[in-house]
């Protein structure tokens, strides 16, 4: 069963990779995802450094930074507010 998967892996990356290679728009793409993640990131770890005199952390993982550069600031609002409801 790992061997199938592991084919399968194989098999879309070099798919993923042919594509990324025959069309430049999709590597400006990926990279300005990576741009929105990475900012994403910074944003978390920032927000993290300043709550932790308050006892507020929004941990940092790639759901949180995914939803973060998706939606934007309404996604920062949205894990603020479901931490702050659930969590606090």
């Amino acid at each position: 069963m790992k061997a199938i998967w592991l084919s399968v892996l194989i098999i879309s990356s070099s798919l993923l990779l042919v594509t990324l290679i025959r069309k430049k728009d999709a590597v400006r793409w990926l990279g300005y995802a990576a741009l929105n993640i990475g900012i994403a990131a910074f944003i978390l770890y920032f927000t993290n450094m300043l709550g932790a005199k308050l006892n507020f952390h929004i941990p940092i993982n790639l759901t949180t930074m995914l939803t973060v550069s998706v939606l934007g600031l309404p996604g920062y609002l949205l894990l603020a507010a479901i931490k702050l409801a659930i969590f606090m």
